[in-house]
């Protein structure tokens, strides 16, 4: 694609879902081979079934493999700590009923620290206190450090292998500080990046609009001005409305999802602020939800005017101004 584009020939997207559909209509065969193939892609392109492609190029083609990287280390980081849940889960359980799951620096330190209910026991809640205090800001301090000094001394846990178990809270924290350590300076170099951006700019004069959000459309959709409707970038984000009718049968309109998955994600994401009371979108929100439309619809509804906003912005070089 990127070889054709360099010639001066924009490429087309065809859907296989189209192509296999199409199969059959050229001879009424399910018939598949390399000189029918040409023809059905052929006939789906004189019907005007392909899609246009925005290719990223220069610093949002970087920009689009930084995004992606992100998305793999966060779900590294969720399944690691997904397994150092599940571990203290059995030598340690009254940890995250005092602690609250490892979101929280207060946690991680703790455990990088005291990684097991024996250490913690040991170090008695004075330390513990003292630590609290420091990496909460004051917000934690001797009551919960003496909850779980009591925790670790009277648990429930499995007491046997805890040596091991020691071992395996150290690695897994130790995988899990690395892991949130090279998402830091992911965000550091999306973040600069953005700056040599004057589209980005435009997005993130939106508010609720931040770093991350601008950064994925941007890296995922490519230039937005190069889109000739906002049509064309609702089916780039699969946002576009489908609908089963016939006859005097009305079906429920939806979203096709044949898009950008992660465009979807984080639309979804930056609209569950806008209708917050305040919110650039909470009227628009109300309204839908007045109409009767059940929550999670009437968020999609307003996740497409957010799309479609923002690409009227970039298309006209216009910074976000509120209506009236």
């Amino acid at each position: 694609m990127f070889f054709l584009h360099k010639q001066g020939i924009d490429p087309v997207l065809l859907n296989p879902a189209h192509s296999k559909r199409a199969r059959e209509l050229r001879d009424n065969s399910p018939n598949k081979t390399d000189r029918k193939d040409p023809k059905v892609l052929v006939d789906l392109l004189m019907m005007g079934f392909g899609s246009r492609v925005v290719l990223p190029e220069g610093k949002l083609a970087d920009l689009r493999v930084l995004v992606g990287l992100r998305e793999e280390l966060l779900d590294d980081i969720k399944r690691t700590k997904n397994r150092l849940e599940a571990h203290l889960a059995g030598y340690f359980p009254e940890y995250w009923k005092l602690m609250r799951g490892l979101g929280t620096v207060s946690s991680r330190q703790i455990l990088a620290q005291w990684p097991s209910p024996d250490a913690l026991a040991e170090a008695g809640p004075e330390a513990i206190g003292q630590l609290l205090r420091r990496v909460s800001r004051g917000k934690l301090g001797a009551e919960r450090a003496r909850a779980l000094w009591q925790a670790a001394r009277d648990t429930v846990g499995i007491p046997e292998g805890r040596e091991a178990a020691e071992l395996a809270t150290q690695t897994r924290m130790a995988q899990v500080m690395e892991l949130l350590s090279r998402e830091k300076q992911l965000c550091s170099r999306i973040q600069a990046l953005l700056a040599q951006l004057p589209r980005a700019a435009l997005l993130q004069s939106m508010p609720g609009i931040g770093i991350i959000t601008s950064a994925i459309l941007l890296g995922e959709l490519g230039d937005l001005s190069r889109y000739r409707t906002q049509d064309e970038v609702l089916k780039m984000a699969g946002l576009n409305l489908y609908e089963c009718s016939s006859g005097r049968h009305q079906g429920r309109r939806h979203i096709t999802k044949r898009g950008r998955p992660l465009v979807r994600k984080a639309l979804y994401m930056a609209t569950l602020n806008m209708v917050k009371t305040g919110g650039v979108f909470h009227q628009v929100y109300r309204d839908h939800r007045k109409k009767g439309m059940a929550k999670v619809k009437a968020l999609v509804a307003v996740g497409r005017k957010l799309l479609a906003t923002l690409y009227a912005m970039v298309r006209d070089g216009t910074v976000w101004a509120p209506a009236g």
